[in-house]
């Protein structure tokens, strides 16, 4: 017992030790001896150092593409949909792991999912196996349950739906498969029921709507009868009507639109023809007048933006010239200038991004690299 040895060597000069005090040492060493190595710290979450977490992520049960998803009040993901796919799943980010959430009644993709003021999420339209689809339906996260609600007046996909300050969801727009719609209706939780919510100027679909801070609605932008469009219009809740609110700085089909803190509307890319837009407008409901901002880097259609805590927009993926894009840039409306981002760990178009609570974008699905649709995943901390 070469320890004991050097010990009690090192003991020297002092009183001798008794044997009871022999054998609590010898018995002391032991237990140092046996005491395993301190593990090593934990390396730190990538998720939480900026980085692209894909692959850290579990996959959703099936590829989809044209889907939605929505952020529910407990910060729970319900996705929905799809091309070809009638199942939704519910993402849950504590466990970074996926339930199944039921079947809607048929599938649908380009449709549109809006949460309620009563927790439940609205599912309009979109394409179905056949034609564009009237139907609508409610999610009900407390009893994680499906359920029918009265169509819509109109059949149709590509539309948007803005959930209004009264509580009521103003759908536009769209196509019914044949050609861009005019009409617009608006449905009203309390009754269930749909009414008409006057007609655009300019039938459209593939545009971009925001709700403005005054409670009117922009619509701006999509494919007309001959082209994309570069015009935008706004609807009065007050008056149910709507009204010319100026053209962009150029046409664009399925440009995003997002509310900045400031008021000001900012519309990023889309597509001009064949040709995918890195430009970039900004809408002044003050003064009523649009202005371009700083392009982003890459041009790109069939991304997502995403407005995050700290007031910036995250741009992500989409496609250029059929290529599918991971790359990912952050737009600053203080300084009104891009920063390019760590890219994603894969191309992706027609997904989704959904900002979570703990303030990461959970990314999912879309076109993937190789133009099918994909079931990963990714987390991005901007």
């Amino acid at each position: 017992m070469p320890a004991f040895t050097s010990l009690e060597a090192s003991l020297q000069g002092r009183s001798p030790l008794s044997p009871l005090q022999r054998v609590a040492l010898l018995f002391t060493l032991a237990l140092v001896a046996c005491e395993p190595e301190p593990l090593p710290p934990p390396p730190p979450d990538p998720c939480l150092q900026g980085a692209s977490c894909g692959g850290q992520v579990a996959p959703m049960s099936q590829a989809r593409y044209w889907h939605q998803a929505t952020l529910l009040e407990n910060g729970w993901v319900i996705v929905a949909g799809g091309f070809a796919v009638q199942a939704s799943e519910v993402y849950t980010p504590e466990t970074r792991s996926w339930t199944p959430a039921g079947p809607l009644a048929q599938w649908r993709n380009l449709h549109t999912a809006t949460l309620m003021t009563n927790g439940r999420v609205l599912i309009t339209g979109g394409f179905g196996s056949a034609e564009s689809l009237a139907t609508a339906e409610f999610y009900d996260p407390a009893g994680r349950n499906w359920s029918p609600t009265n169509p819509m007046a109109q059949s149709r996909a590509a539309h948007t739906a803005t959930l209004m300050n009264n509580g009521k969801v103003l759908v536009v727009g769209g196509s019914d498969a044949s050609a861009p719609l005019a009409a617009a209706e608006l449905y009203d939780p309390a009754t269930g029921l749909w009414a008409p919510a006057g007609q655009l100027s300019e039938a459209r679909h593939g545009h971009s709507a925001a709700l403005l801070s005054d409670g009117r609605v922009l619509v701006a932008g999509g494919q007309g009868a001959s082209g994309p469009l570069a015009t935008s219009e706004l609807y009065d809740p007050g008056s149910n009507s709507w009204s010319p609110a100026g053209s962009m700085p150029q046409p664009r089909h399925g440009p995003t639109a997002t509310t900045l803190a400031n008021g000001k509307v900012l519309i990023v890319g889309g597509s001009e023809g064949l040709n995918s837009l890195k430009t970039a407008a900004l809408y002044d409901p003050a003064s009523g007048s649009w202005a371009a901002t700083e392009s982003m880097a890459q041009a790109r259609g069939k991304h997502t933006a995403t407005l995050l805590g700290n007031g910036k927009v995250l741009v992500s993926g989409g496609e250029n010239g059929g290529r599918q894009l991971a790359s990912v840039e952050l737009y600053d409306p203080l300084t009104s200038s891009w920063e390019q981002r760590k890219s994603m760990g894969e191309g992706r178009s027609g997904h989704t991004a959904t900002l979570l609570k703990n303030g990461q974008v959970l990314v999912t699905g879309g076109l993937g690299s190789t133009n099918g649709a994909t079931q990963t995943v990714e987390l991005l901390s901007p």
